[in-house]
């Protein structure tokens, strides 16, 4: 027998031993639950869905010690994945898609349980707003419509761009707030890089907002600005140099 040939046959089969891993690590998921997992051995077994014949151990060992902490990997961009040494575009998606689908689950839990709560006062803004901004590595303008009890109607994004902005559209707010009938808006937008201080723009665009919507009868009642560890109602600080708008009346 050839030297190849020995070498080869004495190779293991890498193949069945992912797939005595996997089953193993399935059988201890059904037998003691997910909570037992270390870190990287819940990232090994997320990563089974993408990586269908390789080993994954060494991938989720890669990921955790490049972002240091577990929930960073899913907070990156595609370019800080691809930098990770066995991390190619089918992998970055698929980490980024249970990224969003971690973010979009809290935003709805938050949103679904405060669906009847009066937004009038500073506390219940941010408790409704800051979970649609969790890990937002880009600006985002965030419309939500409330009723005479300024009670949520609805809330949606509006406009997403790059880090340097978001182009906030005049009549996506009109349109939103006649289709709800709604009694008042609240605003919130974030500053992916920046601190929670209102740009020049950022008062001039409320300041318009104040007066258009007026003129149709509705209140703007907040603008927010939301950043990664603060947030600042321009209205409640003054920012604006309008007098602030009034709280809505049934008419």
């Amino acid at each position: 027998m050839s030297k190849t040939a020995r070498t080869n046959a004495e190779k293991p089969d890498e193949k069945a031993a992912h797939t005595g891993h996997r089953a193993r690590m399935y059988e201890r998921i059904d037998r003691d639950g997910f909570y037992g997992l270390a870190d990287y051995e819940l990232l090994e077994v997320l990563l089974f869905a993408v990586v269908p014949r390789a080993d994954t151990r060494l991938l989720a060992h890669r990921l955790i010690a490049h972002f240091g902490t577990y929930h960073r990997i899913f907070e990156a961009t595609d370019d800080e994945l691809r930098a990770v040494d066995g991390v190619g575009p089918s992998v970055s998606r698929y980490l980024r898609l249970l990224g969003t689908h971690e973010q979009r689950v809290r935003a709805d839990r938050t949103r679904y349980g405060m669906r009847n709560v009066p937004l009038n006062t500073a506390e219940r803004i941010r408790e409704y707003v800051l979970p649609q901004f969790i890990s937002a590595r880009e600006e985002r303008i965030l419309l939500i419509t409330l009723d005479y009890e300024l009670r949520p109607i609805s809330s949606q994004f509006i406009s997403e761009g790059g880090v340097d902005g978001a182009d906030l559209d005049p009549r996506a707010v009109l349109t939103a707030a006649s289709r709800d009938k709604a009694a008042a808006v609240l605003l919130a937008h974030n500053h992916p890089r920046g601190d929670a201080v209102p740009s020049h723009d950022d008062i001039r665009t409320t300041e318009m907002l104040i007066r258009l919507l007026d003129s149709v009868g509705v209140t703007l009642y907040e603008h927010l600005i939301v950043t990664e560890h603060a947030s600042t109602g321009m209205i409640e600080r003054g920012w604006c140099t309008l007098p602030p708008p009034r709280e809505p009346h049934r008419r």
